[in-house]
């Protein structure tokens, strides 16, 4: 298990326009079912199992979806996808709630490795914003898989993005 790591907040518009640079990106809620990853940015992305120590997910206040914050001895599941284009990137940045920061966090590997990624966060000043409830993918996908993939697709082509993937666009199974 690595160690809690160094927090770097970043605002999406100031990093430099480069698409031959990659991310890795952890994701811990909706962008972690891989259906609505690709209806959002058009593409397909290599994806391992991986969880981060020290952060906490729950439902956020009137929503269906999570967030995550800062705290001390929990733990959070999720996917890291590998090899995210500055596009894509750009496009979650533009998808996600003003309240979250995308920062740089270490995350840990099925496979044991440690590697730094970017991450959705709910910065301290927006905790309150958090609910006690946790989230629970199937039930999300349940009541809200449909309507929310379509809505980033509509996200995804207001962003100008074209699909990248024969298979990106395929709807969950549920």
């Amino acid at each position: 298990m690595c160690s809690y790591g160094k927090v770097v907040r970043v605002h999406a518009l100031s990093l430099p326009h480069n698409e031959s640079v990659t991310h890795q990106v952890f994701a811990y809620g909706t962008l972690a079912i891989p259906q609505v990853m690709s209806a959002l940015t058009g593409a397909v992305f290599p994806a391992v199992s991986a969880y981060v120590t020290h952060y906490v997910r729950f439902l956020l206040t009137g929503k269906p979806y999570p967030g995550m914050c800062r705290h001390a001895g929990a733990m959070t599941s999720g996917c890291l996808y590998l090899n995210v284009d500055e596009e894509s990137l750009r496009v979650v940045d533009e998808f996600e709630d003003d309240i979250y920061v995308r920062e740089t966090i270490v995350v840990n590997t099925e496979s044991g490795e440690c590697v730094k990624a970017w991450a959705y966060l709910i910065p301290e000043e927006h905790e309150a914003q958090l609910g006690v409830a946790c989230w629970d993918q199937d039930v999300f996908l349940e009541k809200h898989g449909k309507t929310y993939i379509a809505m980033c697709t509509r996200v995804r082509e207001e962003c100008g993005v074209k699909p990248r993937g024969r298979d990106s666009m395929e709807s969950p199974a549920r």
